[in-house]
Formats: C-alpha cells, structure tokens, sequence
C-alpha cells in the first residue's frame, strides 16, 4: 500500500512500534500513514482502519483469491482490510483528480486492531499526533446489511460500548493421585459462573441509543414494527419494546441483535482455566468475563452484581479493568454527507446513524478532540444483518468485488462532498 501511494505521488511513512513500547501488542508490527494536502481552509479529515484481522502463525494463513464470479476470498476481507483498500483508493482518486480544493486527507492503516490502549493507533496519537491530527476521523466500527426490499442499509456509528473485564478465582482442594480435599475449586467455579449467567440488567438508553432507534423506525412502513422500535427510546417503554421486538418472529435476526446490543449489557465467558499435572486435579481454576455495556450503564453496579453473586463460595475477584464507553458528537451534516454519498452511487440506500454494537476502541482520538464515526458503506456479506453478524468474526472471509468498489466510490463522493 505504501508502494502504491508513492507510485500516486502520495507521501506515506511506516511507523514501526519499538519493542521497548510499554503498551505495544506486537513490537515492530508497522503503521503506515499517508498524507494528501489540500487547499481547503478546513481542518484535516482522518481515514482511519486496521489491517491485521489474521492468526500470527503463517501455516494458518488462507492465501487470498477470486472466488467463483466476482468474490474476493481471503482473511480479513471484511475486517479491516476492506476498509484500507477502500480508503486508500479514494485518496488516490483525489489525487489523480489533480485539484487541492479539498481539505487535507490523512491516512492510518494501524496494528493491533481494536485492542483498546495497546494498539498502533494509540501509538500514533501518543508519539506522531502531528500525521494523524484532525477534525474527523472516518473508522471502521459501522455495519451493513440488506432490507427486506434489497435495498442496502449503513449504520453510522457515532459511539462505542464500554468494557469491563473480571477475572474470578478458586483455589484449594486438588492436589495428587486426583484425591481432592472439599469441593473442587473448577466445580465451585463453575457452578459460580452458572450464577452469573442468571444475572439480568435492565436496558440502558442514551442518546446514541435514540438515535439508531428513531432512525431504524423510519425504515418500515409497518405501524406496529415501527411503533415497537421507537419505544427503544423511552426510558418508560424500552424493557416491553425490546421484549415485543425479540419475540417478533417476522423481524429479521440481525436486526434484533443490533437493537439488543445497543441497550443490552452483554456478558462473554473469554477463559475458562482449571488445567493441572497428569493424574491431579487442580488446585487453581481461573475464569476471565467480559461484560460489554453502552452508554449509560454503571460499570460499577455491573461489577458489584457479579461480586454479590458469587457471594464467598471459594470464589473471588482477583483482577479488574474498565474502559469506558466512548461518545463523540458527529453533526448532522456529516451524516447528511454520508448519506447523499450512498445514495449517489444507489439510489436505494439508506443509512442510520447511533452506537456501535463493538467496542472499537477509538478513545485515544475523541480524548484529542477529534469527531469519530464508523461507517463501512456497502461492503457486507449474505442478504442480511443476521449473515452479516454470523461471518464477520471469522479471519476467512468473503467480500463481493461489485461491493469493494461502490465502497470506494461512496468514501470518494463523501471527501468531495465535505471537501
């Protein structure tokens, strides 16, 4: 991709993280940054994605290749790196357009991913803020999918949840030739962990929240649907809204899952370890909860909820870290840019805007001032969020061509637009 920019006439640097960074997670693992200047008298505008969606180990690679027809195969087609080769060739449009009437555009394809503070977009901001400054920044974090119609929908994600990770302990019995003392310290683990499972909190709304509901709404015709999803946003009527819509057979599953995740607090068993010697039984188990949560929940009374319910059965708290939820303010135009941007290249499109169902990590540039959303117009996966949702963890992964480019299309139209 450097390469690439140099052969345009575009500057680009590598910025290697150093292993003696304190927060890196891969040492020496490069961020390539680009700059095009322009000529407007606006502030810069960030493009901003990620590149390394793949296992480290090269013998677990899936070699990149065309598919049958027009589909591009390979890791990571539809996490992060997409949105690089999409970014990228809208800066090189601008510059083969040959005018510098727009604003500055930079560019950040980072390490890492979305891994909160030990990433190479923190790197950047923390030691090289002067190559990645600017007034708005374009990320990934945004989702599309398909409506019932066919017509394509974007989510402009304009906030982020929140993440709290507990790491719960048991230790005592075990011990040699399998001969245990009391209860084992897996099995009161467990049966801890069965506890927590039960733990239900109620739905949370924030002005992101409103946001994606009132502007999901918009998108049926049918009253009851409608009626069902604005009620999302009403502190009084979210609890029944959200039951009605989970129950509604017709609606579709992703779309469920979208609106759930928006003011659900969301629970993840990431490790469960009670391993030991042959012929033992272990006298550690150790279990590690991640509890991703939106604006407006209390992290705190998630925290005490979990302690209160395991209660002092062998089991305690023994690490805890939070990161916060991240809001920013996107204005109104910039949503009206990205949407007159879809719907140039399909008339069909739609877009809504409110909070990310991912933690996507963005705090080291909103703490900068910098205005972020997440918007992926058009690179999705299957007729639907549901398929979108189900494939998109996966490092093998499909992306159709006719997709890439009317992405590249759509984030050229919106840096000429908000040039």
């Amino acid at each position: 991709i450097r390469d690439r920019f140099e052969c345009e006439g575009i500057a680009a640097f590598m910025f290697p993280q150093q292993s003696s960074s304190p927060v890196s997670l891969s040492p020496n693992r490069p961020n390539l940054v680009a700059i095009l200047p322009g000529g407007g008298s606006e502030d810069p505008v960030l493009l901003v994605s990620h590149l390394d969606s793949v296992s480290c180990r090269p013998d677990e690679w899936i070699q990149p290749r065309l598919a049958e027809g027009r589909m591009l195969y390979g890791p990571g087609a539809l996490d992060g790196i997409h949105l690089t080769v999409a970014h990228a060739m809208a800066i090189i449009l601008l510059a083969r357009r040959g005018d510098n009437a727009h604003r500055t555009v930079r560019f950040a394809a980072t390490s890492d991913g979305a891994g909160g503070k030990a990433t190479g977009l923190n790197f950047l901001a923390r030691e090289n803020l002067e190559y990645i400054s600017g007034d708005i920044a374009l990320a990934w974090g945004g989702l599309n999918w398909n409506l019932p119609d066919g017509s394509p929908c974007s989510l402009l994600t304009t906030a982020e949840k929140g993440v709290l990770r507990m790491k719960l302990r048991s230790e005592g019995g075990g011990g040699g030739l399998g001969i245990g003392i009391g209860v084992e310290p897996a099995e009161r683990l467990v049966k801890a962990l069965h506890r927590i499972g039960s733990i239900k909190f109620k739905p949370v709304i924030s002005k992101h929240s409103i946001e994606l509901a009132e502007s999901t709404a918009e998108l049926f015709e049918d009253p009851v649907i409608r009626s069902r999803i604005e009620g999302l946003a009403d502190v009084l009527s979210v609890g029944d809204s959200l039951k009605e819509l989970m129950s509604d057979e017709n609606l579709d599953k992703g779309l469920k899952a979208l609106l759930k995740a928006c003011v659900s607090v969301e629970r993840t068993v990431i490790r469960l370890d009670a391993s030991a010697g042959d012929g033992q039984k272990p006298r550690v188990a150790e279990a590690e909860l991640v509890y991703c949560f939106p604006p407006g929940a209390d992290a705190e009374e998630i925290a005490i909820g979990v302690l209160d319910t395991i209660g002092t059965d062998g089991v305690y708290l023994a690490e805890k870290s939070l990161r916060e939820p991240s809001e920013g303010d996107i204005e109104n135009d910039i949503a009206a840019v990205a949407r007159a941007a879809m719907v140039e290249i399909d008339p069909r499109a739609k877009l809504v805007r409110g909070i990310s169902p991912f933690p996507t990590g963005f705090h080291c540039l909103r703490e900068l001032g910098m205005s972020v959303c997440g918007w992926e117009p058009f690179a999705a996966v299957g007729s639907s969020l549901a398929d979108v949702l189900e494939i998109r963890p996966g490092a093998s992964e499909m992306i159709e061509m006719n997709d890439l480019m009317r992405e590249v299309q759509a984030i050229y139209s919106f840096l000429c637009r908000i040039g």
